[in-house]
């Protein structure tokens, strides 16, 4: 997985969106969208992007519900589980 910014290296959308995605990819238990949230406002803090609690809230919410489309993740009563990855065999 590759080295996602946090804090002042945070200088565009781009990098918060990268953030979130980094951050649900990393769930390896059942979460929440709250606990995706609060997650990302720690990371974020300090940087040069100009987005409140409530931006941050709209992109995990528009993040959760492509993954959920996507089949990647799955939602149980506000539940998160991440689904297992497909692991190719290149031997």
């Amino acid at each position: 997985m590759c080295k996602v910014k946090s804090g002042e290296l945070l200088e565009n959308m781009q990098d918060m969106q990268n953030l979130v995605i980094g951050i649900i990819n990393r769930q390896d238990k059942i979460y929440s969208r709250e606990s995706i949230v609060n997650t990302v406002y720690l990371y974020s803090k300090g940087c040069k992007v100009d987005i409140n609690k409530n931006g941050i809230e709209h992109l995990v919410d528009d993040n959760l519900s492509y993954l959920y489309r996507k089949g990647f993740i799955d939602c149980n009563n506000g539940q998160y589980t991440p689904q297992p990855i497909l692991e190719l065999d290149f031997s």
